[in-house]
Parts: structure tokens; sequence; C-alpha cells
């Protein structure tokens, strides 16, 4: 009886008897942040770092994707809001001041160029890289323009010059090596010549610094020409120079004596030639990108009023002698 009343108290003591495993779901289904209320496996297998590491990286990888888009789409809004800031600079706001077209258009230059450069750092600074890199890639990059970008960086640098320094604006009338004509655009890089073909040659800014430059209208818009003329021999040289002077006079293009700071047409007899009186007529003009037109012009005026006062206008002439000349059909030979 003491063996049963024992057995009894225990069982009472412990309470009912609960199926097999339900002390294990208690313990799966408790709070984890008890750490009395876990079974060290559970606690062990929710800490693994297998589980943790595989969610934290497939989280990382979003967001940096995330980021690098957020750069990419700040990027492209920024370079076209600049462009548009540019063109209104330039066209819309700057008219408004007292500054000249070359002058405006080297101010939006040099602004679109710095905005340029400041929506790059901020798309990168979105996009989760690390500014203070850009030492490294600073390093990279001058080994690659010592080697191989060489003529690049002389270029923009050599734009930057010709956009302080203004040797050439837009507008000017120019000669560069065999190119000639009106400077259209400057940039950073090249510089766009539009030829009285109308057609655009693009001119590394480089080659604007380093060969000669023929600027026609640097300061002003005048410019000297130079027509020649041969006369026949034993014509009245003061008749032709009073001839040319007229027909320098009445050109509406052409300056006249005391009409602006510069010398009024004037007549050389420049050579005794071979078979000609040779005569040099210049004459300043308004528009010296008008030269040919005016040249042409003259030399109209010219043929035309020494025909009307009888002058000749000399050409090569030779006198060819033969020497034992087949004979004649009648048998006689040359004499």
């Amino acid at each position: 009886s003491s063996c049963a009343s024992s057995y009894a108290g225990s069982r009472r003591s412990a309470g009912p008897k609960l199926p097999f495993g339900i002390d294990e779901r208690k313990n799966r289904s408790a709070d984890l942040s008890d750490p009395q209320a876990v079974s060290p496996k559970v606690l062990s297998a929710s800490t693994h770092p297998a589980a943790s590491s595989g969610s934290a990286s497939r989280f990382l990888s979003a967001t940096s994707r995330y980021e690098v888009l957020l750069g990419i789409v700040l990027f492209a809004a920024l370079i076209t809001f600049i462009r548009w800031l540019a063109g209104r600079l330039e066209h819309k706001w700057l008219t408004r001041t007292p500054l000249e077209a070359h002058t405006r258009e080297a101010v939006a230059t040099l602004f679109a160029y710095g905005a340029f450069m400041l929506a790059g750092l901020m798309g990168l600074n979105y996009a989760g890289f690390d500014l203070s890199k850009l030492a490294i890639i600073a390093g990279a990059l001058s080994v690659g323009i010592g080697f191989g970008l060489q003529n690049v960086v002389n270029n923009f640098v050599s734009g930057i010059i010709l956009l302080f320094e203004r040797p050439i604006r837009t507008g000017d009338y120019v000669t560069v090596n065999m190119t000639e004509g009106y400077v259209r655009r400057m940039r950073i890089r090249s510089t766009e010549i539009e030829t009285l073909d109308r057609m655009s040659v693009i001119v590394p800014n480089s080659e604007m610094l380093m060969n000669h430059v023929k600027n026609w209208n640097l300061r002003d818009h005048y410019g000297r020409i130079t027509t020649t003329v041969g006369a026949a021999y034993g014509s009245d040289t003061a008749l032709v120079e009073k001839l040319l002077l007229d027909v320098a006079k009445d050109h509406p293009l052409v300056i006249k004596k005391g009409e602006a700071n510069v010398p009024g047409p004037i007549v050389f007899f420049s050579s005794f030639g071979d078979n000609s009186l040779n005569f040099e007529l210049k004459v300043f003009i308004h528009q010296i990108a008008m030269r040919y037109v005016v040249v042409s012009d003259l030399n109209f005026a010219i043929d035309t009023i020494f025909r009307e006062h009888g002058v000749s206008i000399a050409f090569p002439q030779r006198d060819v002698w033969f020497r034992n000349a087949p004979p004649k059909e009648d048998g006689s030979g040359a004499d």
C-alpha cells in the first residue's frame, strides 16, 4: 500500500502525461525573444549563419540594383534639364544683357560643362558609389591619358583657352590651313567652320592654336583687296590710273577716301612685264567676306571702261621663226 501511495503521489506531482512531441511543439511556438522559453535546438537553428546570410545578400542585391537605377534616372533627368537650361541661358536670358554673342556662347558652354560634371557626381552618389574612390580612378585615368588620350585632352584644354582668350569668335571669317569660312560654333573639343560652299568643317581646337589662323575681322569687318591688270605697251599710264580710280569709286562696297580710318583707293604701277604694263588697284571694302564678289565686279567694270576709252588689255604675244622650213608647193624654200 505504501508503494501504491508513493506511485500515485508521483503521478499527481508530474501532472497528466502528454502525448509524445507536445513539449517540442510548445518550444517551437514559444517566443524566440525569450531564451528561457526556447529550447537550445530551436535557438541554434534560428540563428544559423547560412540562413541569415542568404536573405541578407538578396536584400542587398535588390537594394543596390534600386540605387543604380535611381542614379541612372537622376543623371538622365539632370542632363535633359541642363540642356534646356543652357539653351534658355544663351538664347533667352543672356540676350537681355549687354554681352556680345560670342561672350554669351562662352558663358553658356562653360555653364553646361560644369553642370554636366555636377550631374555625373550626383548620379554616382545616388547609385551608391563611394566618391572617395575617385582618387583611385583618377590615378588610373592619368595612365590612360598619358598613353592614349593625349589628343583628346589637348583639344579640351585648347578649347578652354580659346573660350577665355577669344582670339576667334562666333561669326568671324577665318582661314585655317586650306579651310576658309565663317565660325558657326565653338565647342570645348572642336570648332565648326562653314565655308562659302555651305559645307561644315569640324576643326580640332588644337589646330586652331598650333597653326597659323587668319582672322579677317577680329577687330572690324574692313579688309583690303588687290586687283591686277596689264595694259598694252604704248598705253597712256595716267589715263589707266584715272580709269582704275573711277572704277573703285563707283563701287558701293569700296571705302572712299576719308570715309573710315583706312586709306582710300590707290593705284600702283607695279612693273614692266614681258608683254604689258602691270598695274595694281588696292582698295579697302566694308565686308572682307565679300571680297570675291567685289573683285569680280571690279574686273567687269575695268574691262568695260577700258573698251570705252580705247585702252588695250595686254596678252602674251610671241613671234615664231622657222629655220629649215619645208619647201612650199611651188618648190621654193623658206628665205
